[in-house]
């Protein structure tokens, strides 16, 4: 009879897609070795783990065979004809010895629900309930596999087929799970490149504002000092020295005009000029707000036949 998937139970917990095979070694090494080879053709995505070849030399052997188990999604049961009646050296049924591997992988799979598949080997029989250690009493209530050498690939594709049913759930979350992760991962590098794009935007914006402040204080430190040396010039004239004072005035005009981007050009009275621009009706002065007396000291100072005080 065919097991059915509600029988063996679910993977809780379960990330892999292992197959372990389990087996007494003086009873069906040879299915099992057989088994080894074409899971691994029929599955190549899933580890088969056997002990002989699956336990590296020096690792304890029942802590392998624990995590192998716990990491696997369905364990084959192989029970041979002898699997119930084999005795260890002492003539004592290895079955009642809590230390048996055969009895430690089966009870450890049962109990962290890893789905059992028992496997009887060249016509053996079920197991019966009262013929198992207590521990293995839920294996006895397991629908079973047969495997005999006359129907080997019938029984082993069903087995096979049975073992895709069982991989196939597994298989399809690990795969929403993985393209989840991707998905999720993906999204973290774009906010990761938007965090990036955004703080480059800032450190431009931040470079530009301190720019702007920068030119700002430029302009108004060199205003400050214009109208400091305005006040110098005014001073100076105040004080009698009205060439002095034309002087300096005239030398900021300038500093005006680069500052306002053209020529100050104000309208004069026939006959004043500046020095080097004789004849003209017009002449560079300071803005119009300039103090009254600034254009004066400039007029009669570059009049014809001024003299210098």
């Amino acid at each position: 009879m065919v097991p059915s998937l509600g029988e063996v139970g679910d993977v809780p917990g379960s990330s892999a897609q292992g197959i372990f095979l389990s087996y007494g070694r003086e009873d069906a090494a040879a299915y099992a070795r057989l088994l080894q080879h074409e899971l691994r053709e029929r599955f190549p995505d899933a580890r088969v783990f056997m002990d002989l070849d699956s336990i590296d030399p020096g690792r304890p052997f029942a802590e392998v065979i624990r995590e192998a188990v716990e990491s696997c999604a369905v364990l084959v049961a192989l029970i041979g004809r002898q699997w119930l009646t084999l005795t260890d050296e002492e003539g004592q049924r290895r079955l009642d010895n809590p230390g048996d591997y055969v009895r430690f992988e089966v009870h450890t799979a049962l109990e962290r629900g890893v789905p059992v598949i028992p496997v009887l080997a060249d016509g053996a029989k079920p197991p019966r309930q009262q013929e198992l250690p207590s521990e293995l009493h839920k294996l006895a209530g397991l629908n079973a596999l047969e495997l005999s050498y006359a129907r080997y690939e019938y029984d082993a594709g069903r087995l096979f087929d049975f073992i895709q049913r069982v991989l196939a759930p597994i298989r399809d979350r690990e795969g929403a799970d993985r393209r989840a992760q991707e998905e999720t991962d993906h999204k973290a590098r774009q906010a990761e490149q938007r965090k990036a794009r955004q703080a480059e935007q800032r450190k431009a914006r931040q470079a530009e504002q301190r720019k702007a402040r920068g030119e700002a204080d430029r302009a108004a430190q060199a205003k400050a000092e214009l109208r400091d040396r305005k006040e110098q010039a005014i001073s100076t004239g105040e004080a009698g020295d009205v060439a002095g004072a034309r002087d300096q005035l005239a030398a900021l005009l300038p500093r005006y005009e680069r500052s306002w981007g053209r020529t100050i050009l104000t309208p004069r009275p026939p006959g004043t000029s500046l020095p080097g621009t004789p004849g003209r009706r017009g002449t560079r002065l300071l803005p119009r707000t300039s103090s009254p007396r600034c254009c004066r000291w400039l007029s009669e100072s570059s009049a014809p036949g001024t003299p210098r005080r």
